[in-house]
């Protein structure tokens, strides 16, 4: 949405779910995060995904429709022809279930909601953040990976896939058996800035892929994501590209911000080693900027140059 005076829109979530109670279940969960649109066979699930022109925020689907037929193959299909679309199964919980889990799985769903126990709306967004966050760190390590050297790609790897966590650098140099100065020295061999700003920068390729994708709200980004608040996440693009989240979805998105990432002044790359114990970025809230990150805002090209003219 280009026009921040007009009442936002939210995105779709379709759903193949025959039970009425099951589906105003669902519908509640959803409220105010998307709008419903349910279909009664899997050929109509289809139909409606290929034809969509409203983002459809994901497709959550049962194993079989009204009429027997298994929904596997459609969602294979979506899949392959929409590989950023979250897909989520929705099926029961239990053993004998067990076959229904696999023909979803192998279908290439991201996330798995179990009736009865996974309704709540609590339960539904976060299951909907993590298949987003999966389907966007797919599309992202697309973009990325092709354009770092092999050296960089484990460390680049793990900051994209755990993006929504709330991690540190202790923690990322845990993950590799390795002392967090070890592994600053180990990215700047990589060619890759000081981890702290490495885990910002994975942070916000994923969040310039959500911001591209479709017409989702700086909020709804900021939410699924984890941000401590969406002043974070405008900080957080603030501080990295120079420019706001909505230049990100004009800019070309996870492509214009890998282009500010591979630039040789990039931010947290002319960083000092004291740099290392500062927090991620992630943490800090807008009009709070250390001396040092305004200076680096200050030296970035103007907002165009930084993201690109287009």
């Amino acid at each position: 949405m280009t026009d921040s005076t007009l009442p936002p829109t939210l995105p779709v979530a379709v759903l193949l779910v025959r039970d009425r109670s099951d589906r105003a279940k669902l519908a509640e969960a959803l409220r105010g995060r998307a709008q419903p649109v349910f279909v009664d066979s899997a050929q109509d699930l289809e139909l409606r995904v290929r034809r969509s022109v409203e983002p459809i925020i994901a497709v959550i689907a049962e194993p079989r429709d009204a009429d027997g037929v298994p929904s596997a193959p459609a969602l294979a299909r979506l899949h392959a022809l929409r590989p950023g679309l979250s897909l989520v199964g929705y099926c029961d919980a239990g053993h004998e279930y067990s076959s229904d889990i696999l023909e979803l799985a192998i279908a290439g769903v991201h996330e798995l909601m179990f009736r009865r126990l996974d309704e709540s709306r609590h339960v539904l967004a976060s299951v909907l953040a993590r298949a987003t966050h999966a389907t966007a760190a797919e599309h992202v390590l697309a973009i990325v990976l092709p354009q770092l050297p092999a050296a960089a790609a484990t460390y680049v790897s793990y900051c994209v896939h755990h993006a929504r966590e709330d991690f540190d650098v202790e923690q990322l140099a845990s993950a590799f058996g390795l002392h967090r100065k070890t592994l600053g020295i180990r990215c700047r061999e990589a060619g890759l800035p000081t981890p702290n700003a490495l885990i910002a920068w994975c942070r916000l390729f994923v969040v310039a892929h959500m911001l591209a994708e479709g017409d989702r709200l700086v909020d709804d980004v900021a939410l699924s994501l984890d941000f401590p608040s969406p002043g974070a996440l405008r900080n957080l693009v603030k501080r990295y590209t120079g420019g706001r989240p909505l230049d990100l979805r004009a800019g070309g998105g996870v492509r214009a911000v890998v282009a500010c990432f591979l630039r040789p002044d990039a931010f947290g790359r002319d960083a000092q080693p004291a740099d290392e114990e500062r927090p991620p970025a992630r943490v800090a809230e807008e009009g709070h900027a250390s001396p040092r990150v305004a200076g680096t805002i200050r030296r970035q090209p103007p907002r165009s140059a930084a993201l690109g003219d287009r």
